[in-house]
């Protein structure tokens, strides 16, 4: 059986919700906190969902280049939890309250 497994970070993006940047991270944005996982400035990998899922199609349409078995890793997003605040507090054009998940 020909295995191709397509390695990723954590998700974030699409249409869906239920994933761990749904759950955790964001799930406060309204209410103006950021929930970071881990500490805010370790670097994480984090994948678009969008992107993964047109890099699935990608493996697929050239099955005849790949061989028996493939693990490939997904060039997603190595960025800190500080990054990705930034981001939402541009996006959001407002300061966002940094918070920590209580594991």
């Amino acid at each position: 059986m020909r295995t191709i497994v397509l390695r990723a970070g954590d998700f974030f993006g699409g249409t869906g919700s239920g994933s761990w940047f749904d759950l955790i991270v964001v799930a406060k944005m309204e209410k103006g906190v950021y929930t970071a996982p881990g500490p805010a400035d370790l670097v994480h990998e984090w994948a678009y969902l969008p992107d993964f899922a047109v890099g699935f199609i990608g493996l697929a349409k050239n099955l005849d280049k790949t061989g028996f078995y493939e693990a490939i890793n997904f060039p997603g997003h190595a960025v800190t939890d500080l990054d990705m605040k930034a981001a939402a507090e541009r996006a959001l054009g407002r300061k966002l309250k940094l918070s920590f998940m209580p594991w």
